[in-house]
């Protein structure tokens, strides 16, 4: 650990200011503005100190650690035009921070960290890039790591000297700091005698940058980034790394197929229980919540988390009445100042109060209700290629609680395209047997319809109802005509699909829709969006026509659930035919 502060300086505990934050965070502490990511990351921390008491669990909370960390950092000297101390003082939501990067430990090696990769997303002047050069400093003499190579990146070789310069002048201002590790400030790097480490900068513009082993890296707004090259070469740069750190902060953009958004929807995912197997990835957004009004000053803070510290509310005023008057300087200060993506929409799904709808035993009430003679309505949405095709078996039991249990395949090519952007999900579901594979490079359409005719054994299958815009008239036609299965072909427009839409999402709210825990689903759930339309339907939809987070199995659910609100079990089976 740390040398400056344990022998020069007094240690100060900061564990339990930080506790303390986090449960007021949770509570809603009365008279602060908390955003619902921001409360998120709070419950995880909480959640995480709790099963570290777990035997199972492969991390612990090392107080002494992280506090080593917040005592070096408190001893670095101010380098930008800031009103009070000369030293840097923490704001409780960077000990926050801190406590989660350097608190958090591997039980089987206390000296590595368990989260090596952290997003952060923060409105403009909340101390971000001198935040990162002090975890970077820290990182390169405080973690006993030879040769620590320390990187600072961004898209231009100007951002990206930000961090560094940020460095070297709290290196030139801190005397017995050059002195205790033997700093060099160079042109262009930082060399430390101590551990012989190197701080350099690289950015997109300047080529590959390949040849790096970085123990730190600085990743300076993400949002900025065209494309992945600058991560990919720091990730496959650091493998050779026992305890690398990956370090992304940035402010909204505005492309929300880029890597930046792409990062960003994985902390979502991770912070709403969609993705569980994350315990590597830590993060935090701080960002207005759904329908706040950005003008308002009550909600500056929820964005802005060192308002009236680094962030001058006087500014923010200055900024907040240009904005009103102008719709160009609006957009501009939802982005920069509140933190809003340009033009994204909200996920249609709560997905907290969607996996408290997961029940383990989900397939012993469809047996029930299959003994009893219940019906069952099968969605399929169906593809040819290389996408996923999902069938999903819906039913209303005797409590009328609306059951789904899915089933996904996905062609051989796809699940094994290393370059594809949901690969190592892919390759995960597929071990665990929650994604069948098929052989080669597309869907088989004689396997789809073989599942299903193997699931009308074990079920009654009132329907199979295929999306008519999959191509699917001829598996239908030869499951009437082969089978007698009757098939229904379903436009998805508002009409067939809202009002199962509006019944699906106000059973996750009440508790009333019962889904197996199924992780493919569950992520599909949250990638949903929404059209709302006048009238009061909605549209489910894919956030873009191109995104690769997919909603086939929500679609699959949805349509076999919009049947079961219109057919009744003892009507005459119909013949093939299409729903407009």
């Amino acid at each position: 650990m740390g040398n400056l502060n344990h022998k020069v300086f007094e240690v100060t505990d900061y564990a339990g200011d930080v506790f303390d934050y986090a449960v007021g965070v949770v509570n809603h502490k009365a008279g602060e503005q908390y955003g619902k990511f921001e409360r998120l990351a709070c419950q995880r921390f909480l959640d995480d100190l709790e099963r570290q008491k777990l035997a199972v669990c492969a991390f612990y909370f090392d107080v002494d650690r992280f506090n080593d960390a917040a005592n070096f950092i408190e001893k670095l000297p101010h380098v930008k035009a800031f009103k009070g101390s000369k030293k840097i003082k923490l704001h409780i939501t960077q000990l926050f921070i801190l406590a989660n990067i350097f608190g958090f430990r591997l039980k089987e090696d206390s000296s590595i960290r368990r989260f090596s990769t952290v997003y952060i997303e923060v409105g403009r002047k909340n101390g971000k890039s001198t935040f990162a050069a002090c975890i970077a400093l820290y990182c390169m003499v405080c973690e006993s790591e030879l040769a620590p190579e320390i990187i600072t990146a961004a898209t231009t070789k100007d951002q990206a000297k930000i961090v560094l310069n940020l460095m070297k002048k709290m290196i030139e201002k801190t005397p017995s700091l050059r002195r205790e590790f033997g700093f060099k400030v160079q042109a262009y790097d930082i060399l430390c005698k101590y551990m012989d480490g190197e701080a350099k900068a690289i950015s997109a513009d300047g080529g590959t940058n390949d040849g790096w082993n970085p123990h730190c890296a600085i990743v300076d707004e993400l949002h900025a980034h065209k494309n992945r090259d600058v991560l990919d070469v720091i990730e496959s740069a650091d493998g050779a790394r026992t305890n690398p750190l990956l370090m992304m902060i940035t402010t909204a953009g505005k492309n929300l197929i880029g890597v930046c958004f792409d990062e960003r929807d994985i902390l979502i995912k991770i912070l709403t229980g969609v993705h569980d197997d994350y315990d590597h990835y830590f993060g935090i957004i701080y960002t207005v919540d759904k329908d706040d009004d950005t003008l308002l000053e009550k909600n500056w803070r929820k964005a802005n988390p060192l308002l009236g510290v680094s962030v001058n509310v006087k500014s923010m005023r200055k900024a907040a009445r240009a904005a009103k008057a102008s719709g160009a300087k609006k957009a501009n200060f939802d982005t920069k100042r509140m933190n809003v993506w340009r033009h994204s929409a909200d996920v249609w799904l709560d997905m907290m109060a969607y996996n408290k709808c997961a029940v383990p035993n989900l397939m012993d009430n469809l047996n029930q209700h299959t003994e009893s003679g219940g019906l069952v309505e099968i969605g399929v949405d169906l593809s040819e290629f290389n996408d996923i095709t999902s069938i999903v078996i819906a039913w209303i039991d005797s409590i009328d609680q609306l059951c789904w249990i899915a089933y996904h395949f996905l062609p051989e090519m796809t699940i094994n395209d290393t370059e594809h952007k949901n690969y190592h999900h892919y390759q995960k579901w597929y071990e665990a047997g929650q994604l069948n594979m098929m052989p080669g490079g597309r869907i088989d359409l004689r396997e789809v319809k073989k599942f299903i005719v193997g699931l009308n054994l074990g079920v009654n299958i009132l329907e199979v109802v295929f999306d008519s815009a999959t191509g699917a008239s001829a598996t239908a036609a030869e499951l009437e005509e082969d089978e007698n299965i009757t098939a229904i072909m379903m436009n998805k427009n508002a009409a067939n699909i809202s009002p199962a839409a509006l019944d699906f999402e106000a059973r996750i709210g009440e508790g009333s829709f019962l889904h197996d825990g199924d992780p493919v689903l569950r992520w599909m759930a949250s990638n949903v969006f929404v059209d709302r339309r006048i009238g009061g339907s909605i549209l489910p939809k894919k956030e873009t026509a191109n995104s690769q987070n997919k909603i086939d199995g929500i679609d699959a659910g949805l349509h076999a659930s919009a049947r079961l609100r219109v057919i009744k079990p003892e009507a005459p089976r119909e013949t093939i035919g299409e729903i407009i």
